[in-house]
């Protein structure tokens, strides 16, 4: 039981070192698990094709698909809210990173031109494919779709439901397997670890002036965009546009009242709009609790 228990504290260990990096903001302290120690140990173990040695490499398949995906959220923690990245699921963890990037879980290859582009015209389709390429690297992704697998791997980690009659049998287990650390071993070897798309709609936040990623279409499907500062919080949605016009602009989704001191404005998230919240006015620091819900909006001062 040895290599199950190690197993298990190994994924203890960097659900743990995930949670300290991400709230502390460490890139420079965290240390990353052994991707390829971890495929060589699943690989072992399903070399041995025993009942036991198959649950032990389906264990470090989903602690290899954890890493890979810790990775790519640690890619992109200046983005999100320190809240949401305490979601180690993989396929909760890749939702979260499709909302402001929807090709978060795709791969992609790199490479640039071996001789300079022209200057005197703009590319057009058949220049970019009779140039010559040299390749950079490529990222492996995994994808939302393949994620299930994780669900799939920890059926074998768990004694058979009282509605069933026994477990997997052991060849759909090692097909299994193997499929799973063949796209695995592929993402472990990308050369390219991390690509973070920074397109779509950029701006500040009103609250806390924290920079804020949205994904466009997301947004105008009626999704809302979150400002990753725990402390504000504030949602941000597609400003109304006049008819004919391509919509960019975002609004706050908040109450604005005028400080009762200096008349300075104050922006309160709607989905802190309830009696007892408190905040305060950033020019003059003056306090205010929200009262009772008997609106119109009533705003008392906290002293």
């Amino acid at each position: 039981m040895r290599c199950f228990a190690q197993c298990e504290t190994a994924i203890r260990k960097s659900r743990a070192a995930f949670g300290r990096h991400m709230y502390h903001r460490a890139t420079e302290t965290y240390m990353p698990l052994d991707q390829q120690a971890i495929l060589n140990r699943a690989r072992s173990q399903l070399a041995l094709g025993t009942t036991e040695s198959l649950r032990y490499a389906a264990l470090e398949c989903r602690l290899l698909m954890e890493e890979l995906t810790y990775e790519k959220l640690r890619a992109y923690a200046e983005l999100l809210p320190e809240a949401e990245l305490n979601k180690w699921q993989p396929r909760e963890a890749v939702k979260m990173l499709l909302a402001i990037d929807p090709a978060a879980d795709q791969g992609v290859k790199l490479a640039i031109s071996a001789l300079p582009a022209p200057e005197d015209r703009e590319l057009i389709k058949e220049d970019y494919e009779r140039m010559e390429w040299v390749p950079l690297g490529e990222h492996h992704a995994l994808s939302l779709k393949w994620l299930k697998n994780y669900h799939k791997v920890g059926a074998l980690l768990h004694a058979p439901k009282a509605s069933e009659s026994s477990t997997m049998p052991i060849e759909k287990q090692q097909k299994l397997l193997t499929d799973i650390l063949e796209e695995l071993t592929k993402a472990a070897g990308s050369t390219l670890r991390s690509i973070v798309n920074k397109g779509g709609l950029v701006f500040h936040c009103i609250g806390c002036n924290r920079q804020i990623l949205a994904n466009r279409m997301n947004l105008l499907k009626g999704s809302v965009a979150l400002c990753p500062n725990d402390d504000c919080q504030f949602e941000y949605e597609i400003a109304p546009h006049e008819s004919g016009e391509e919509p960019s602009a975002v609004r706050p989704k908040s109450a604005t009242v005028a400080c009762a001191k200096c008349a300075h404005l104050i922006h309160v998230p709607k989905r802190r709009l309830r009696a007892g919240h408190q905040f305060e006015c950033s020019k003059c620091s003056a306090e205010y609790r929200l009262g009772e819900p008997s609106w119109p909006l009533m705003i008392r001062n906290a002293e």
